[in-house]
Formats: C-alpha cells, sequence, structure tokens
C-alpha cells in the first residue's frame, strides 16, 4: 500500500475515535492516547464516587489506628481541579482520606453482617424477618385431690408388692424344709433315712408339707394377678379362696412347741442326728437355700405367718378407696383371716390351760380324778 493511502485509512479510522488525524500519530501514539483517556475517564468516574461518599459516615484515622496517610485514591487529573493553595490541598487530601475509609469501613461492615448475626460497632442494625415464637404447651396444674389419690394408688402397689414379696421367701423357707431336711430323713434310698425314729420326723414337722402346697399355690395366683402391673389390682378374691385352707396353720401352732420339745430330745438321744443338723447348717451347699437360717428358726416361720398376713391385709385396706372394686373383698379377707388367728390363739389357750392343769395334777396326786377331756383349767 502506499504512504498517502496508508496515512489516509489511518486518519480516517482515527477519526472515527476521536483521535488527532495529525500524520504523526502512528499506531504506537494512538494506544497511548487511547489508555491515557481511559485513566482520565476513571479518574473522573472515581471523583463521583467521592461525591457519593461524602454522604456516608466519617471516621478519624486514630479511630482505626492509621498513623500513616494512606491515599485510597490515585487522582493524576488536574484538569478539573482548581488552583489550591498547600493549606487547601493538605485539607483536601485529608477529606480525601477520611471518605476513603468511611467507604472501607462501610464495606466491612457489610461483610460482617452477612457473615455474623453481630454487626459492627456503630453499624447501621438492618431489618431481619421476625423469629417465629412457637408457644409452649400450656401447664396442666394437678388438683390436691387427685395427687393425694395418685399417692393412695401408689402406696397401693407398694404394699400389693410387699404381699408378693414376703410370700415369695415365705414359700423358699417352706420348701427348704422339706428338701433339706425332711425327705432325707424318711427316703428310704438316703443314707440318712432311719437317723431318728418315724414318728419324730413326724413331731418335728408335722403338717409342713400342706402348709407349704398352699403358700405355692397362693404365690402363684399373686404372682399371675401381679404379673402387668399392681396398680388398681384386685387380690381380695384370691384370700378369700385360699383362706378356708390355712385352718391347717392351727394344727401346726398347736404343736408347735411339741416340736421343739422332740426335736430338742432327739438331738440329745441320736448323735448321728446332730451331726446331720450340724452338716446341713454348715456346708455351703444349703446354706444359701435356707438363707442361712438354721431348723429351729424355720420352723417359726408358720407360726409368724399368720399375724404378718392380717397386717399387711390391714395395710392394704387402709390404702383401698371405700369405692375401689377390691374392698369389700379385702373387708372379707381381713375378717375371715382374723377368724383363723383367734382360732389359733383360743386352741393354744386350751392346750396352755391343759399343760398347767397336767402340772398340778402330778404334783397333787389327789387332782387327777378331776382331770377330764372336756374340762378346763381357769
Amino acid at each position: 500500500m502506499a504512504p498517502e493511502r496508508r496515512t489516509e485509512t489511518l486518519q480516517k479510522s482515527n477519526s472515527n475515535n476521536n483521535v488527532p488525524t495529525s500524520p504523526m500519530f502512528d499506531e504506537k501514539n494512538v494506544k497511548a492516547f487511547r489508555s491515557e483517556k481511559k485513566r482520565k475517564s476513571l479518574s473522573r468516574k472515581l471523583l463521583g464516587v467521592l461525591e457519593i461518599v461524602k454522604k456516608s459516615p466519617r471516621v478519624d484515622d486514630e479511630e482505626f489506628g492509621f498513623t500513616d496517610a494512606v491515599t485510597f485514591f490515585d487522582l493524576d487529573d488536574k484538569e478539573n481541579i482548581p488552583n489550591e493553595t498547600p493549606k487547601d490541598k493538605r485539607e483536601s487530601d485529608r477529606k480525601k482520606r477520611r471518605q476513603s475509609m468511611g467507604f472501607m469501613r462501610n464495606r466491612r461492615e457489610t461483610i460482617s453482617s452477612l457473615e455474623s448475626p453481630i454487626t459492627a460497632r456503630n453499624a447501621t442494625p438492618t431489618k431481619s424477618k421476625p423469629q417465629e415464637i412457637i408457644p409452649s404447651p400450656p401447664k396442666i396444674e394437678v388438683s390436691p385431690n387427685k395427687k393425694a389419690r395418685e399417692q393412695e394408688r401408689k402406696a397401693r402397689s407398694n404394699v400389693i408388692g410387699e404381699i408378693v414379696s414376703t410370700e415369695k421367701t415365705y414359700s423358699q423357707v417352706l420348701s427348704a424344709i422339706i428338701k433339706v431336711y425332711l425327705n432325707p430323713l424318711r427316703d428310704k434310698e438316703l443314707p440318712t433315712f432311719g437317723l431318728i425314729p418315724s414318728s419324730d420326723v413326724k413331731d418335728i414337722f408335722i403338717n409342713i408339707e400342706s402348709i407349704s402346697n398352699i403358700s405355692s399355690t397362693l404365690l402363684k395366683q399373686l404372682e399371675e394377678r401381679t404379673l402387668f402391673g399392681k396398680s388398681n389390682l384386685v387380690i381380695g378374691d384370691i384370700f378369700v379362696k385360699m383362706i378356708p385352707f390355712f385352718r391347717v396353720y392351727i394344727e401346726y401352732c398347736q404343736q408347735y412347741n411339741q416340736s421343739l420339745q422332740s426335736l430338742k430330745t432327739c438331738r440329745k438321744k441320736f448323735p448321728p442326728f446332730s451331726k446331720f443338723l450340724e452338716k446341713r447348717q454348715s456346708d455351703a451347699r444349703y446354706y444359701q437355700e435356707c438363707m442361712g437360717l438354721d431348723l429351729p428358726a424355720m420352723l417359726i416361720a408358720p407360726v409368724q405367718r399368720i399375724p404378718r398376713y392380717i397386717l399387711l391385709l390391714e395395710d392394704l385396706l387402709r390404702r383401698t378407696d371405700s369405692s375401689h372394686p377390691d374392698r369389700i373383698q379385702l373387708e372379707m379377707s381381713l375378717a375371715s383371716m382374723k377368724s383363723v388367728a383367734d382360732e389359733i390363739n383360743e386352741s393354744l389357750t386350751r392346750q396352755e390351760q391343759a399343760a398347767t392343769f397336767m402340772k398340778f395334777s402330778q404334783r397333787f396326786p389327789q387332782l387327777q380324778k378331776f382331770v377330764k377331756p372336756h374340762r378346763r383349767f381357769l
């Protein structure tokens, strides 16, 4: 391309970009001119930003610990700035620094408000969406009467639990008497058979097997009834059905003193029997099964059980409301149990009177003619 045509084309293209059409402007000079133009345009835009920033909060340099003067904007465009004195220039620079610091501070506050719920100091609080408040469920106030009924119901459950637990322990004691002592003495296949005569065995253990069967049956029915809890249970009917069988306790209590006397006599009269009792008591295999009790301490358990039944039933009756379905049956059970206890006491009284009369008749032979089965010693 000819030099004239090249210069003409360059001038035409530069005219579209407001570039001087002098032939001295080549491509390199054109690029430099455009760069300078962009810089001045950016400076003018930044001056506009500074006008906007004037409305933002201003801070001193010392407040944030800035001791060195830092100019945020590098403005080289002097054309639009009027002639200033050195004092005005320093004041203008100070204003620019404050404006730039205010801009930076607002920027930091904006970022911190996005990252953390705690806003920066002197920051304008933002309107947040009100938090939804879930109302707490209303408190249900328990009336004193209802609370008292709940306590009575709990106390009644505890009494029923005590009846079942004590019956279980009592049944274990009776089973231990039969397994550890009675069966070895009367089983012909065991070497302990014949240590004492069979009549003495009967005198010592009386009808302990019948009492054990009654206790096991009562315990089984109570456990079945309390299998699914002890609240609002009805157990009076169980005692109503079982108490008629408790009359076997009358015979046992009548012969209890004679049982202890026979045991004492056999221990003195038959040394192998005495060694048998000592071995059973000291053997670790039977110690836990007998709960650490010797034979005399175990034989007194049926005598103490009837009064214990009465105390437990009275306690349960006190914890049972008059409208409870078990109230009437418990009253019947308690009355029947007291009747059995009265019969036991009467039989023991007659037995003591007969024993006392026999002592007097032995001391005074002339009184023997007055000894008759139907007579009582007053």
